[in-house]
């Protein structure tokens, strides 16, 4: 034998380079390649199903990925529960905080340069000192066509009623010149802000596909009228602290609920509600009999009835079968 076993063995010709460090990330490069080669139309919904923060952080993949953010059609969630658990234990000062969260709302909303979003939610403990930054901003969603509208201005510390901010009747009524189409706006959420009987009726005749209305902590209205063969509104809650006509006409509601903080039965009227199966009654000074009154032609198709008594300070939620058969015994 002329030693030919003991040939050296050569791999192929790459297959060294192939298995380094090198190669690897040249191949983790190229798959990042490819991603950020795709359509400009495909990354904007792939981060339009992020959250906010999520989305901003992809800006430090690329220059391309930079900007990309700012075309986010999706949600615009602004709330720091870490900020008003540092108010809560008082190491932060709450004005101070203020101007910080909405130096926050302000830069995001300047740099987005979507023509349309999802939706706004806006939760701290903001009042009617904001309301030329808070205008602004319900003005910015509604031009891009918002279909979620949350403004939750709840206040942080207890006895801490200033004036709440006021929803502006100018972006809603047509009365007032409203240059926006509200044909989009599907639920809208707004606890601690104040609304007259006027802006709600604004609201309800101004965007006619509102399947979602909830109103918590108004100190404005008192004669709420919900009323219209062609409401597309499925779920509403009113929690006022004056609350005193509320009647309600609406054909495709499911869920109905209202909350009165002051002494005394509202006067109700509750009609044309043939898909409504679920109830929340609350502020139950007077006996429950002339709360359900309103309701009485209904009991049979409701499925869930809520009773909060703040008299005792307990919450019920009774199946309707009970009432049903008590009332035959009666």
């Amino acid at each position: 034998m002329d030693g030919g076993g003991d040939e050296e063995f050569r791999p192929p010709a790459g297959a060294a380079e192939r298995g380094s460090p090198k190669h690897e990330e040249r191949n983790k490069d190229s798959e990042e390649d490819v991603i950020s080669e795709l359509p400009h139309e495909i990354l904007v919904s792939i981060l339009s199903l992020l959250t906010l923060k999520e989305a901003v952080r992809t800006s430090v993949l690329s220059r391309r990925w930079k900007k990309l953010w700012t075309y986010t059609a999706g949600s615009l969630d602004f709330e720091d529960l870490k900020t008003k658990h540092g108010i809560l234990d008082n190491t932060k000062s709450l004005r101070v905080e203020r101007f910080k969260f909405i130096g926050w709302v302000n830069r995001v909303l300047d740099s987005h340069q979507g023509s349309s979003i999802r939706e706004l939610r806006v939760c701290f403990d903001l009042n009617n000192c904001s309301r030329r930054y808070v205008d602004e901003w319900v003005a910015a969603v509604l031009a891009k066509r918002v279909q979620n509208l949350e403004l939750d201005f709840s206040p942080f510390l207890k006895g801490n009623h200033s004036t709440w901010y006021t929803f502006p009747s100018k972006f809603i009524s047509p009365r007032a010149g409203c240059r926006f189409d509200l044909s989009c706006l599907r639920s809208l959420h707004l606890k601690f802000v104040n609304v007259t009987d006027e802006i709600l009726e604004c609201i309800l005749s101004s965007c006619p596909f509102l399947e979602r209305l909830v109103i918590v902590g108004s100190e404005l209205l008192s004669n709420i009228k919900v009323s219209g063969s062609s409401l597309s509104l499925k779920h509403l809650f009113i929690y006022s602290n004056n609350l005193r006509n509320f009647e309600v006409s609406a054909p495709n509601l499911v869920s109905l609920g209202y909350h009165n903080e002051t002494k005394g039965a509202p006067q109700v009227l509750i009609e044309n509600v043939p898909l409504l199966t679920s109830v929340y009654l609350g502020a139950l000074y007077d006996p429950i009999s002339i709360y359900l009154h309103p309701f009485w032609s209904s009991l049979h198709q409701l499925e869930a009835l809520h009773l909060r008594m703040n008299l005792f300070k307990v919450v019920l939620v009774l199946p309707v079968q009970i009432l049903l058969q008590s009332s035959l015994h009666s």
